[in-house]
């Protein structure tokens, strides 16, 4: 079942969901040339090797599959699909090629509440910010496949320490 995390915006997703992957500064990712910066910023900042998929041309504006394929290094851990207007063109062919790869599947979601979600990416980083699909006025959601990782991103979106506990005593 999918675990679900608040935050306090969908980029906060995205840095949690590049943490949790564990992308450094010797780790490759493909991710869309087409998206906000704020896809691609977190992974800049973390000194990821970034090759950016062109999108499908007049198919779609989401990334291309045969690009991205093309773009693959032995050392690619993460897979960055965006959801460009909302859509999910090409998200099943995203999926079975990360499987195949043996790499994480990241999901920009940000627009995409209200279309098909990832069954099988790792996560899938949901905005709601004011001028999303659905709104919060702000705030974000990462959606976590794994128990693990979602048990992590809570402890993490606290100060961003992982020996965070559980419960809080006064006095």
């Amino acid at each position: 079942p999918w675990q679900i995390v608040s935050l306090n915006s969908g980029t906060a997703a995205l840095e949690l969901a590049y943490e949790l992957t564990d992308l450094r500064d010797y780790d490759h990712v493909v991710s869309p040339v087409l998206t906000c910066t704020a896809t691609n910023i977190p992974l800049v900042r973390r000194g990821v090797g970034i090759s950016f998929g062109d999108i499908a041309g007049a198919k779609s504006l989401n990334m291309d599959i045969d690009d991205v394929q093309d773009k693959l290094l032995p050392n690619t851990k993460a897979i960055v699909y965006v959801h460009f207007g909302g859509s999910s063109y090409g998200l099943e062919a995203f999926e079975e090629l990360a499987e195949a790869e043996g790499i994480d599947l990241i999901c920009d979601a940000a627009q995409a509440l209200g279309s098909n979600l990832s069954k099988s990416a790792r996560f899938s980083c949901i905005s709601l910010q004011a001028i999303k699909s659905l709104t919060a006025g702000d705030g974000g959601v990462l959606v976590c496949r794994d128990e693990e990782d979602a048990e992590k991103a809570r402890k993490l979106r606290w100060f961003g320490s992982m020996n965070v506990s559980n419960t809080v005593s006064c006095g």
